[in-house]
């Protein structure tokens, strides 16, 4: 190679991992703006990247670079799971409320 002498090549030491932070985890069914959220953050999880641009294109929303993405099946189950996570936590929630109400 013509730039052996100048150039390497080296894999990461270390893994990155993306760390979704806010009050709670964005919902997929709780609105455009919220869906938004969610699609942000699955594919900042499940997509390799190493800036926005990676993720999704200019002018584009971020459920459509989700839609266009081919996720592996191992990540797919992933997100049901969190899906699953996020319904029996909105379920406890108003199950609680209820509770309280009635007392």
């Amino acid at each position: 190679h013509l730039q052996k002498e100048t150039h390497v090549v080296r894999l990461r030491k270390t893994d990155f991992i993306p760390v979704i932070l806010g009050p709670r985890f964005p919902r997929l069914e709780a609105g455009i703006e919220e869906k938004e959220e969610w699609c942000r953050s699955m594919l900042a999880l499940f997509k390799p990247w190493r800036s926005k641009d990676d993720l999704v294109n200019e002018n584009e929303t971020w459920t459509d670079a989700f839609n266009r993405t081919v996720f592996l099946d191992e990540h797919l189950k992933i997100m049901a799971n969190i899906h699953v996570e996020n319904e029996c936590k909105d379920a406890r929630d108003s199950h609680s409320a209820a509770y309280h109400r009635q007392r």
